[in-house]
């Protein structure tokens, strides 16, 4: 099975505090990923090495970092 590419855009209130799990349970629902172990990383803008979003600290990073939009890349775990 492959992802396709896929362009999506929702939007949440950065000042809502919103935890990691319920914002992986978010993409899993709007990406219907429900069952399959997927991972969620963003571009950091300042340097932009590849950087994974996988708890709360990292997604407060992410949402800190990129103004105005956060723009996740969602992969199949493993691949």
């Amino acid at each position: 099975m492959l992802f396709d590419a896929e362009f999506r855009r929702w939007s949440m209130k950065r000042s809502d505090q919103v935890s990691f799990e319920a914002f992986f349970k978010q993409v899993a629902h709007l990406h219907n990923l429900a069952n399959l172990q997927f991972l969620i990383s963003y571009i950091d803008p300042s340097d932009n090495d590849l950087l994974p979003i996988n708890n709360d600290d990292n997604f407060g990073r992410a949402l800190q970092t990129s103004r105005p939009n956060l723009r996740l890349i969602v992969q199949r775990k493993g691949s």
